[in-house]
Order: C-alpha cells, then structure tokens, then sequence
C-alpha cells in the first residue's frame, strides 16, 4: 500500500455544514474502495488562482490515505462525476526516511558536486 494525498477543490457555495458532509462523503468514498484515510482537513473557503466554471472561490479539503495504486483511478472517477467538486488532484506521498538512518558516509558517496560548488554551497548566506 501507498501513501497518497488529495486535494480537492469544491463549490464555494457550500456552507460549513455541507463542506463538512462532503468531507465525510469523500472519506467514505476512499474508504469504500480499499482506502484507510489518515488525516482529513477542511481548509475552508479561498480565493481561486483563477475561475474555474464561473467560481471565483472554493471550498478546498485536503486528504492524506493508504491505498493501493490500482483504486487511485476508480476514486478519480467517482472525482468527476460529482458536480459540486470543481479541481482535484492525487499525488502518490514519498515517505521520508527517519534522520537517523542516514550516514554521513552514505551522504558523501551520493553527493557528486565538486569541491567548489560544495564550498560556494556553504559559504552561501542564508535568508
């Protein structure tokens, strides 16, 4: 199983109780193919980059699940026929390895700048 994200984007027409019932529909629907949702945020109302079928604004939700690759299609099909969801979008998570597991050893052998660059890299100030 893979860790996933999704982000989808709703009408702005929704109201705080129905964003929040679309939060519960969505999590259901991850949970009806296969899914173990993780975590599920609702991030409220925001202004879109740009419209979007004639809205200006959307309710985004965010979600973050455990699934196999072969529901990811299926979920994104159950996505589009929904009409009051306007954008989404599901990205497969890399885990990140614990700091503890990384050698300084491993670092260097991976590491294939020069001497130069790696001295401009550090002397480099930070903002």
């Amino acid at each position: 199983m893979q860790n996933y994200e999704t982000m989808v984007i709703m009408k702005s027409t929704l109201s705080e109780e129905e964003g929040n019932a679309a939060l519960g529909k969505i999590k259901e629907m991850i949970e009806k193919i296969g899914g173990t949702v993780l975590q599920s945020e609702n991030w409220g109302k925001r202004r879109l980059a740009y419209e979007v079928q004639g809205e200006k604004k959307g309710t985004y939700l965010l979600f973050r699940f455990r699934a196999d690759g072969k529901v990811i299609s299926p979920l994104e099909h159950q996505y589009r026929l929904d009409e009051t969801i306007l954008k989404f979008i599901t990205v497969r998570m890399e885990v990140p390895l614990p700091a503890t597991t990384a050698t300084p050893a491993a670092d260097q052998a991976g590491d294939k700048k020069s001497a130069p660059e790696k001295a401009a890299l550090e002397e480099a100030p930070t903002v």
